[in-house]
C-alpha cells in the first residue's frame, strides 16, 4: 500500500473509531449512573469514599473527556506465535477500549512496547510481573498525526525503532506542545527508563535536553498504571528542586493521569516534617551573600558530607548520656547514682531518642516494683545515710507505689526541639572537629540560625535530627519516589532522604554538568549507591530540546568546564545573536522579534537575584511576569523574567540572556550557570553583552 493510500485509510477509519469510542463512553456514563444509585442508596455500608468501580469508569470518563479529539497516536499490528489472527492495535491516551476489529489501548499498556522499543520483524513484549515474553512478528508500526479531529499525516517505521528524522516536526513546536506530544515522540533509550522495573533504584544521568524531567514523569504515570492493583497513587511521591518546578509539570501530571501522586519540593517536605516556620535561604541567597563577604563556601561542603553525620551521631549519643547519666534525687537525697540510671538507659536503648525515655521511665519503675532486693539495699543506704524514718517510709512508697515517674521525667525538664538541639550542636562544634573551616561555618551558621533564617544545606541536618528524637511515620506507606534535578542534593540530603522513606524504591534523574553549587552537591553518582546500597545507572546522551547552533554555542561554555561536547538531534534552527548595546533597549527589541515569530514561551535570564532586580526595574512598564521567591506560579502567558536557578530544569520556545559578561569565564560556577541558561531555549538564543 502506498503512504497515500495508507493515509487515506487512516482519514476514513478516523471518524468511524470515533463514533465507537463515543457508543463506548456512553455506556461508561450509564454503568457509572447505576453504581451511583446503588452506592447512594446504600449510605450506612461505606465510609463516605467511592467504590473502587466508581473511581475506574471516573478514570475512564476523565481521560476521554482529556484526550476525546486526539485519541490516539500510533497503531501497531501483530501476530503472536501460534495464533492465525493478527491484532490490530491503537495507542493513545485512552484506556483500553474494544473497537471489533481494532483495539485502542493506553500508551502504557505492555503490548505498547512493541511500539516504542520493537523493529520491524520478530518481536516480543513482556508484562510487568510476568517472567516469560510474548512473542510474534510486528508487522506494523504507524505514527499517526492528528491535530483538530484530523489525521495530518502518518509516518511508518520501517528498519529502525525511532527515527530522528521523524522527530524533527516535534521538536519544532513550541515547549507546550512538546510536552503535550511527548509520550507519541519517546524514544527508545527513554522507553527503557520508563518501562524499568518497579523494585529498583535507577540514576539517569542524562545531559541538558535529553528529555529527563519528561521521562520521569512518563515513568511515574507507567508505574502507575502498570501497579494500580499493588499501589496507591498515594503512595507515589515527586520531589522537585523548587516551587516554580513543581507548578510547570503540575499541567503534564494531569494531561498524564499522575497527578494525584503526592509532589513536594525539598523545602516543603522540610516544613512538613519539622513544623519548623523559620525564613530557608535558597542556595543562589546564600552564595551571593558569602561573595558580597570574601567568604570562602568551601565550608558548606563539610555540613554536606558524611563526615558531618558523623558529628551530628556523636552529640545525640552526648545528649543521652547528659539526660540520663545522673542521679536518681528523691527530697534532696541520693537514691541511685548515675551509673545505674545510665545502665537503665542502655538496657532500653532505641533508634530514637523520645521513645527510649518513655521505656527507660517504664524500665526504671518496673525494676523499682518488683526488685525487692535492690530496693532492700536502698533502704539499708538510706539508713547508712542517717535519713529519719518518716522521710526513708515516704521515699520507699514512692519507689514501689507510684509516684517515681514524676521524678525520672524531670530528667527530662524540657520539650527538645530540632532547631534548638541544632544550634546548640553548632555551638560545640569545635569539641567535634578540629575542621580548617569550623570557626567559618561556626560563626556564618550561628548568625542565620540566631535570626531564625536556615540556609538550605541546614534543612537536612535539622531533619535528621528530628528523625532520632521522634517515632515519626510520616512518609512510611510511600513506596515510590521520584527525583529530579538530582544532581543538586548532597550526600546528607540522599541519607536524611533514604531516613524519610524507609520503604521506598527510588528513580533519580539529573546531571551532573548541570550542578550548580558543587560545594553543596554530589560529586559522583556512586555516592547515591553508597546510601541506597544498590543502583542502575543510566545515560541518556542526546539532546532532543535545542537545534544544532544553539548547542553548538552551549558546548563551547562546556569546554571550557573541561567537559565533551553533548550531541543532539540533528534539527537546525536560527542562529544565536550576540548583541551588544543597552539591555533596556537591546531587550525590548528582541521581545519584539520575537513575538511577530510567533513564539509562546520567552524568558530572559539573569545570572542572580542581583541582576535579576536591576531587570525588574529595567523592564518594569514591560509586560512581563517575574519569576523569584515571592512569585512561584509558573504562567507562561507573558515573557518571563528570572534567575538561572529558577530557571533549571524547565524550557523555553525561546531565550534572552540578560548579560553574559556577568559571567566570569573563569570561575567553573559561572560557566555551569551559562551552560544552563543557554540550554533553556529550544529555538531562539540571544545573548546580551553590555
Amino acid at each position: 500500500m502506498s503512504k497515500e493510500d495508507a493515509l487515506l485509510e487512516e482519514r476514513e477509519r478516523y471518524p468511524l473509531i470515533k463514533e465507537k469510542l463515543k457508543e463506548n463512553q456512553k455506556e461508561i456514563l450509564r454503568l457509572y449512573e447505576i453504581a451511583w444509585k446503588s452506592w447512594d442508596r446504600d449510605p450506612e455500608n461505606h465510609d463516605g469514599a467511592p467504590s473502587g468501580i466508581m473511581e475506574m469508569y471516573e478514570e475512564i470518563i476523565r481521560n476521554y473527556n482529556r484526550h476525546q479529539n486526539s485519541p490516539y497516536f500510533a497503531r501497531i499490528i501483530f501476530k503472536e506465535e501460534g495464533s492465525e489472527e493478527k491484532t490490530d492495535v491503537y495507542i493513545g491516551k485512552i484506556g483500553y477500549v474494544d473497537l471489533e476489529d481494532t483495539k485502542l489501548i493506553d500508551w502504557r499498556a505492555p503490548i505498547s512496547d512493541l511500539y516504542y522499543n520493537a523493529p520491524l520483524g520478530i518481536a516480543e513484549y513482556k508484562a510487568p510481573l510476568e517472567t516469560e515474553s510474548i512473542r510474534g512478528e510486528l508487522s506494523l508500526k504507524r505514527q499517526i498525526k492528528i491535530e483538530n479531529n484530523f489525521v495530518e499525516a502518518i509516518y511508518d517505521f520501517e528498519n529502525a525503532v525511532s527515527s530522528d528524522e521523524f522527530l524533527k516536526p516535534y521538536l519544532t513546536t513550541s515547549a507546550d506542545n512538546r510536552l503535550k506530544n511527548i509520550v507519541s515522540t519517546i524514544q527508545q533509550e527513554q522507553n527503557q527508563i520508563i518501562r524499568w522495573e518497579l523494585n529498583k533504584n535507577i540514576v539517569v544521568q542524562g545531559v541538558a535536553g535529553s528529555g529527563k524531567t519528561t521521562v520521569a514523569l512518563h515513568r511515574l504515570s507507567y508505574l502507575m498504571y502498570n501497579y494500580r492493583k499493588f499501589i496507591k497513587p498515594k503512595e507515589f511521591m515527586i520531589i522537585s528542586p523548587n516551587k516554580v518546578f513543581k507548578s510547570y509539570i503540575s499541567s503534564l501530571l494531569v494531561d498524564l493521569d499522575a497527578d494525584q501522586a503526592y509532589s513536594y519540593d525539598l523545602e516543603g517536605i522540610f516544613r512538613e516534617y519539622t513544623s519548623v516556620k523559620w525564613k530557608i535561604l535558597a542556595k543562589h541567597e546564600q552564595y551571593e551573600k558569602l561573595m558580597e563577604r570574601k567568604i570562602s563556601p568551601e565550608y558548606l561542603k563539610f555540613k554536606s558530607e558524611k563526615g558531618f553525620i558523623e558529628l551530628i551521631d556523636k552529640f545525640l549519643e552526648n545528649l543521652a548520656k547528659r539526660i540520663f547519666y545522673k542521679d536518681l534525687i528523691i527530697d534532696g537525697v541520693k537514691i541511685i547514682d548515675k551509673e545505674k540510671m545510665f545502665g537503665y538507659y542502655q538496657d532500653v536503648k532505641m533508634k530514637k531518642l523520645l521513645p527510649t525515655f518513655d521505656a527507660w521511665v517504664k524500665k526504671v519503675v518496673f525494676d523499682l516494683q518488683i526488685n525487692n532486693q535492690f530496693v532492700g539495699e536502698i533502704d539499708e543506704s538510706l539508713k547508712q545515710q542517717d535519713v529519719p524514718f518518716g522521710k526513708r517510709i515516704n521515699i520507699l512508697r514512692t519507689l514501689q507505689r507510684g509516684g517515681l515517674s514524676k521524678y525520672l521525667r524531670n530528667f527530662l525538664k524540657e520539650k527538645l526541639l530540632a532547631e534548638k538541639l541544632y544550634i546548640k550542636f553548632i555551638n560545640e562544634i569545635d569539641e567535634y572537629s578540629n575542621y580548617k573551616w569550623i570557626k567559618t561555618l561556626k560563626l556564618q551558621t550561628l548568625e542565620n540560625l540566631n535570626n531564625k533564617t536556615i540556609s538550605y544545606e541546614d534543612m537536612f541536618p535539622i531533619i535528621y535530627i528530628q528523625s532520632k528524637l521522634y517515632d515519626i511515620r510520616e512518609y512510611d506507606s510511600i513506596k515510590h519516589v521520584f527525583i529530579d534535578e538530582a544532581q543538586d542534593i548532597s550526600y546528607f540530603g540522599y541519607y536524611v532522604i533514604k531516613e524519610l522513606f524507609p520503604n521506598a524504591y527510588f528513580s533519580i534523574f539529573g546531571d551532573l554538568a548541570q550542578g550548580l553549587y558543587s560545594y553543596q552537591s554530589i560529586d559522583r553518582w556512586e555516592e547515591v549507591d553508597e546510601i541506597l546500597k544498590s543502583v542502575d545507572l543510566i545515560p541518556l546522551t542526546k539532546s532532543y530540546r535545542t537545534s544544532i547552533e544553539i548547542m553548538q554555542n552551549a558546548n563551547l561554555t562546556l569546554n571550557l568546564l573541561g567537559m565533551e561536547s553533548a550531541n543532539n538531534v540533528i534539527r537546525h534552527g536560527e542562529d544565536v545573536e550576540v548583541v551588544i548595546g543597552q539591555p533596556r533597549q537591546t531587550v525590548k527589541e528582541e521581545l519584539n522579534k520575537l513575538k511577530e515569530k510567533g513564539y509562546n514561551t520567552i524568558a530572559v535570564i539573569c545570572k542572580d537575584k542581583e541582576e535579576l532586580s536591576k531587570a525588574s526595574n529595567l523592564f518594569m512598564d514591560f509586560e512581563m511576569s517575574l519569576l523569584d521567591e515571592n512569585n512561584n506560579n509558573y504562567d507562561n502567558d507573558k515573557p518571563l523574567l528570572m534567575t538561572v536557578q529558577t530557571a533549571k530544569g524547565l524550557e523555553f520556545d525561546s531565550v534572552i540572556i540578560f548579560n553574559e559578561n556577568s559571567y566570569n569565564k573563569n570561575i567553573p560556577l559561572d560557566l555551569k550557570q551559562l551552560y544552563v541558561a543557554k540550554t533553556r531555549a529550544l529555538h531562539k538564543l540571544y545573548i546580551n553583552k553590555h
